[in-house]
């Protein structure tokens, strides 16, 4: 029998490609669970995801759940949104998704394409008044993500400050101050943020294009960019991945024994440090082709970790690995 491995281009900040569908089967009230955003077992989980429905659009199946996320506040779960999805089993999105505030009153609404915000999303403060209007740029994982465009801005007392993409935008809430100005729907001159009344950054911006920025950590410290967020990589990107799966990969004999071809997704963070941490098979295929898979995972070593606003984050990515045995 002959085996090929397939690599799909990988995804960061829990961002999907389309894959094609498989054939699942829910019935309403059945219950996924995770922890931090990983599939995870009952008796250990943040947050769950409860089938409603399913839709056809496009011809593709969206299944539509409501999830629930744990508050440590009220000590139990509440809504946190509802949303449709290609895959259960994955925390995101695929089409229409709504947010809610830990209230219950809306906190956000729009469409997702591929785990990101596409198109015009509405935005509601606390107590049910609007917030904002914004409108967010379709994206592949293969491109550089565009800034988003700012449409209508209200404050909290439903004063409207910024009107078809011109105006002054002020945010606030207990801890947070976000300020700056719009023109054209795109910022324009100087925009600060302020948490607990420490500067967190300062940026500066012509017709939307960031020209420089500057942020400060928790301990003062200072770092200057001309990019708001670097994604991880690793050495010759795709294509250097591409080459370790299929140089690395083995289909175990169980699944060449019982014939077993299909697709892996394995979660991962790349910490501050370039290293891999928090690993899980969240779509199985069988014990030792998941095995087989985290292993292989475990070797793609020399990141280079991503960056927001100057500073190292630590970043979660989503690897998909298919084969075939024929």
């Amino acid at each position: 029998m002959k085996k090929s491995i397939l690599f799909g281009t990988i995804t960061y900040l829990f961002i999907f490609n389309s894959f094609a569908q498989e054939n699942i089967t829910f019935k309403a009230g059945d219950t996924i669970y995770f922890n931090k955003g990983n599939l995870n077992l009952k008796s250990n989980y943040d947050s769950y995801s409860v089938f409603i429905d399913s839709i056809y659009i496009e011809g593709k199946k969206l299944y539509k759940m409501i999830e629930y996320k744990e508050n440590k506040d009220q000590k139990d779960f509440i809504k946190h949104s509802v949303y449709h999805t290609l895959y259960p089993n994955i925390k995101g999105g695929d089409y229409l998704k709504t947010f809610f505030h830990t209230n219950g009153k809306k906190s956000s609404e729009g469409k997702l394409e591929h785990g990101l915000k596409s198109g015009k999303w509405t935005f509601w403060y606390e107590d049910g008044k609007i917030m904002s209007e914004e409108f967010y740029y379709p994206s592949t994982v293969s491109e550089k993500r565009k800034e988003s465009e700012m449409i209508s801005f209200w404050d909290r007392t439903g004063k409207k400050t910024v009107t078809n993409g011109n105006g002054t935008y002020e945010f606030k809430n207990d801890s947070v101050i976000k300020k700056g100005f719009f023109k054209n729907r795109k910022k324009h001159g100087k925009f600060v943020k302020f948490t607990n009344e420490r500067k967190n950054y300062e940026e500066y911006y012509k017709k939307g294009k960031l020209k420089k920025g500057t942020s400060w950590d928790e301990k003062g410290k200072e770092y200057t960019y001309k990019e708001t967020f670097i994604t991880p990589y690793y050495p010759n990107g795709n294509n250097g991945i591409r080459k370790h799966v299929i140089k690395h990969f083995k289909v175990p004999e169980y699944a060449f024994k019982n014939k077993i071809s299909g697709r892996i997704l394995v979660s991962f963070k790349i910490n501050k440090n370039g290293e891999i941490s928090d690993i899980n098979v969240t779509k199985k295929l069988c014990e030792p082709c998941d095995k087989e898979a985290v292993r292989v995972v475990k070797l793609l070593k020399k990141w280079r970790p991503g960056v927001m606003r100057g500073q190292k984050v630590k970043v979660g990515y989503t690897l998909p690995i298919k084969y075939n045995i024929e």
